[in-house]
């Protein structure tokens, strides 16, 4: 994922979206809207808003509209803040190691 070229990250703001909440053996859970349902779930519907965050791929920070809205996605829908994506993302010059 890191080692990717630079122009696979897209900058994006996240907004809030809906998600599709059911339950499976007792627990609840949520996903995007139009993804299938796990076998055996029961479909509790559909939330307006509730999609309302994701976390960085690597340091698990929230990136949403309550939190830091901004951060950088792929197109595997994988998300980096802002501080993971300046420090790992993008590439550097590190030709100063191979000087030594």
């Amino acid at each position: 994922m890191i080692l990717a070229p630079p122009e696979r990250w897209q900058r994006r703001t996240l907004a809030a979206s809906p998600a599709r909440y059911f339950t499976l053996n007792g627990v609840t859970g949520w996903q995007p809207v139009g993804a299938d349902l796990p076998a055996g779930a029961i479909d509790l519907g559909v939330k307006e808003g509730a999609w309302d965050h994701e976390h960085c791929e690597l340091c698990q920070a929230r990136i949403g509209p309550k939190d830091v809205p901004d951060g950088w996605v792929d197109p595997d829908d994988r998300w980096l803040c802002l501080d993971c994506h300046a420090r790992y993302a993008i590439q550097h010059d590190v030709s100063f190691a191979a000087e030594a």
